[in-house]
């Protein structure tokens, strides 16, 4: 599997520029949110069951979409439409990534509302 790209938190910034309320209240809902999907997703992989990863990757899509995730924004679209296709090997394959893309974004996103 190659490496993913790394998070860029300052690209998410950048949209928001001088807006601290703005980019509190966002990085408050997402932290909020997310580690409850990562775990769905831990779970999902480590059963082998994947009802309801569509949702989760669904709703991931949105959040890393509006946090300039892109890789884990294209991977949650992958999963969610691998898993809405039932290929089961194509979701093998890309859940641990995911979830790697996603774990890397909320330590971004901790490091960065610590500095606050």
């Amino acid at each position: 599997m190659p490496p993913l790209a790394e998070y860029n938190i300052d690209d998410f910034v950048a949209v928001y520029a001088g807006d601290t309320d703005i980019i509190q209240e966002i990085i408050d809902i997402f932290l909020e949110e997310a580690p409850e999907r990562l775990s769905a997703l831990q779970s999902a992989l480590a059963t082998g069951s994947y009802d309801g990863v569509d949702r989760v990757a669904h709703s991931l899509a949105n959040t890393s979409g509006t946090l300039k995730a892109e890789v884990t924004l294209d991977l949650s679209r992958a999963v969610e439409n691998a898993v809405r296709s039932g290929n089961e090997r194509e979701i093998a394959t890309l859940l641990p990534q995911l979830i790697d893309s996603l774990s890397e974004v909320i330590t971004k996103v901790r490091e960065y509302r610590d500095t606050l």
